[in-house]
């Protein structure tokens, strides 16, 4: 019986050290912004680390961005907890069969983890990245990440995001 409890509880304070070793995700700092009483932009200027990097409020994105994001990037968005295992499962098969990385299986909470956190792409950072993906799905709403990876996404040279784009 002993060796039962343990064998239950090992996975779980693994998963629950993981958990809680985990690095904070930082949320960079946006482009400052000055606006006129209508709230349309006057002046806007580099953030911190020299990035054009605005926010897009959620009732300005069109719907037909949205729906070519989650068709193109990640068609399961609404129905995985941040991590595909079908996508994540058929990258590891053409891997293994090709010898090469053929496909990724990367959902959009993976890559919002990616850009907040950039890390070089090994398979230690790739495990780290699907525990953070699943910690982010827990704390924020779907849409919370969606506008959070349109905010950040690199759209050339120092242009972060939909918005500044």
């Amino acid at each position: 019986m002993k060796r039962f409890f343990a064998f239950l509880t090992l996975p779980i304070l693994l998963v629950a050290g993981i958990f809680l070793s985990l690095p904070k995700l930082i949320i960079p700092q946006y482009s400052p912004m000055l606006l006129d009483q209508n709230g349309e932009i006057l002046c806007v200027q580099l953030s911190p680390d020299e990035k054009w990097r605005l926010a897009i409020p959620w009732e300005q994105v069109p719907l037909s961005y949205l729906k070519m994001l989650v068709t193109y990037e990640d068609k399961r968005f609404y129905q995985h907890p941040g991590v595909d295992p079908i996508a994540l499962s058929r990258a590891l098969w053409q891997w293994m069969k090709n010898g090469q990385i053929i496909s990724g299986g990367s959902t959009l909470t993976m890559q919002t983890v990616r850009l907040l956190n950039p890390r070089p792409r090994t398979l230690f950072y790739k495990l780290e990245e699907i525990f953070q993906a699943l910690w982010l799905e827990c704390r924020y709403s779907k849409k919370e990440i969606l506008s959070l990876y349109m905010t950040l996404a690199p759209y050339g040279g120092n242009i972060e995001g939909l918005r500044a784009a």
